[in-house]
């Protein structure tokens, strides 16, 4: 929770540049500024939206897992087999 706590308010999804100003134009500038609103504050200055903030400021998410859902990128990681086959390569990489 101190993680959101800490983040500023334009870290969060969903709160752009408009909104941010508007935040940051009410005393809102990190998520532990957030979380010190009600809901019926937040909900009169930003309407429906304003349920979505004073969930995420609380880490609440109710949204479904998706576990089985179509991948839309695949990463490949090489470096680590290379520093494994040639020891010269882990020598150079921790500075050795």
């Amino acid at each position: 929770m101190a993680f959101v706590e800490q983040l500023p308010i334009e870290k969060f999804h969903g709160i752009g540049e408009v909104t941010a100003a508007k935040m940051h134009s009410l005393g809102i500038h990190s998520g532990a500024d957030l979380k010190r609103r009600l809901l019926l504050e937040l909900t009169h200055h930003f309407g429906k939206a304003g349920h979505y903030y004073y969930k995420i400021a609380r880490a609440e998410d109710d949204r479904p897992v998706e576990a089985n859902r179509v991948r839309k990128s695949i990463g490949a990681e090489t470096s680590f087999a290379l520093l494994l086959q040639c020891p010269n390569h882990w020598n150079s990489a921790r500075g050795n």
